[in-house]
């Protein structure tokens, strides 16, 4: 694997002062927009089966940019609680080296001739990039060649493009699939003051090559719906416009008043959830059951989808390993309280983030049975505050199938150094019961 301290020396290290004055001008600027970023009320945080995750979004105009945005701009606006390192200044990459992503759509010609005409072009372009061995992140821009064109996704609001002049425009759908390779991915979107609407893309991808080349399905869809077309879901207030807020007041009554099956049965009838609310909401068991069901859902929906109905096209990108380190606890730990042994605790640092790796097994059937539906971690600083999560999400599965041995995964804010000691606490994330804490020793 590839060591940061290589990519570093390859490069050079800019003056610290320069760093420091470029990132904090970054962050000033965005603070003091008009235009604030808004994160999509819905959005669908699940993935499919098939390692692909689609997430519906879309673009403005082709006017020329006047204010372009960048995944420093990304961060420094939604992650005040997981911060990233300065020095992740250096490892952005910008207009990697890529081909292809222009979809065409077509109009049917004359029957009698039997060719299609070239209506309008959709150009994606991977503006911003990072990988570091564990994680890939990707904001990608999608252009109409013509300004009578505006791309949206299906389910956006007017506010998410209240300040776009729309005019007489019409409107497209896109979409893009990204290479994740344990079937989830994380999106968001913001739109510039011109109307460019460009989105970011967070994913596993886990290579220790050197560099990595990624393919992106890029595509727009011919019949565009507002995704809220069911009666039956506009009976039960759910429409494009709601915020985060209202969806999730409105979610947590039909839980209250629905049966399990029922429930499941409107949810599966929405077209975007954010699952970040629904597990705030659900017991572990239901919110697996929940997830489950959406990527059965995702599968179908890409294998029933009409050809004749949409256009793609292959982004090819090619995406430097910007490396991580490593470091791994030297001895096991016994958490006697609620019956378990961590086996090994791995932390894989860069400066985007740094993901962890919690590996255990149950020692005490009894004992881990009362909590393991509800269990957690959490690492500790010297003066005992919780340290902030990092933007990599995570969860927990178990080792090969065997029922006594899990893999706990989440992410915390990056280091400037790796430590060589930390603490880990165990606690219950529904009540925040603290059940035990100990030192961790790391290698």
């Amino acid at each position: 694997m590839q060591s940061i301290n290589n990519f570093e020396n390859a490069f050079g290290k800019a003056d610290a002062s320069f760093e420091n004055n470029v990132y904090k001008t970054l962050t000033d600027l965005h603070k003091n927009e008009h235009n604030p970023l808004r994160r999509r009320p819905l959005i669908r945080a699940v993935a499919i089966a098939a390692v692909i995750t689609t997430l519906l979004i879309g673009t403005a105009t082709a006017l020329a940019l006047t204010n372009t945005w960048g995944l420093m701009d990304f961060f420094s606006r939604t992650n005040d609680n997981s911060p990233i390192l300065p020095e992740a200044l250096e490892i952005i990459q910008v207009n990697p080296p890529q081909e292809g992503g222009i979809v065409n759509i077509v109009q049917p010609e004359e029957p009698a001739n039997n060719q299609n005409v070239v209506v309008e072009q959709v150009q994606f372009t991977v503006r911003e990039a990072t990988f570091d061995s564990h994680n890939a992140v990707i904001l990608i821009e999608a252009k109409p060649t013509s300004p009578d064109f505006l791309v949206l996704a299906m389910d956006a609001s007017e506010s998410d493009y209240a300040h776009v002049d729309t005019g007489n425009k019409t409107f497209i759908s896109t979409y893009v699939r990204v290479p994740t390779q344990d079937g989830v991915a994380s999106g968001d979107f913001f739109i510039e003051d011109d109307g460019t609407f460009v989105f970011y893309w967070n994913f596993r991808y886990e290579d220790d090559s050197p560099v990595i080349n990624l393919e992106l399905i890029c595509g727009v869809l011919l019949n565009n719906t507002s995704g809220y077309e069911n009666n039956s879901l506009i009976d039960l207030g759910f429409n494009a416009s709601l915020t985060s807020e209202q969806w999730k007041a409105k979610v947590i009554t039909l839980y209250d008043t629905l049966s399990f099956e029922e429930f499941t049965a409107v949810l599966m009838e929405l077209p975007a959830i954010d699952m970040l609310i629904l597990e705030d909401i659900l017991s572990h068991d239901e919110y697996t059951t929940i997830l489950s069901e959406f990527r059965l859902r995702d599968v179908e929906d890409v294998n029933q989808n009409n050809l004749n109905d949409r256009a793609e096209s292959v982004l090819f990108v090619t995406l430097m390993n910007t490396g991580a380190e490593i470091v791994r606890s030297i001895e096991p730990l016994h958490f006697d309280e609620i019956g378990i042994c961590l086996d090994t605790i791995t932390l894989i640092g860069s400066q985007m983030s740094t993901y962890v790796k919690i590996e255990y097994t149950v020692t005490n059937s009894r004992a881990y049975a009362a909590v393991d539906d509800n269990l957690g971690f959490n690492f500790l600083d010297s003066s005992g505050n919780v340290i902030n999560p990092g933007i990599a999400g995570g969860g927990t599965a178990n080792v090969d199938g065997n029922s006594t041995r899990f893999s706990y995964e989440f992410s915390l804010q990056a280091f400037d150094t790796m430590p060589s000691a930390i603490t880990l606490q165990a606690f219950n994330i529904w009540d925040k019961t603290v059940y035990e804490t100990q030192a961790v020793e790391l290698n």
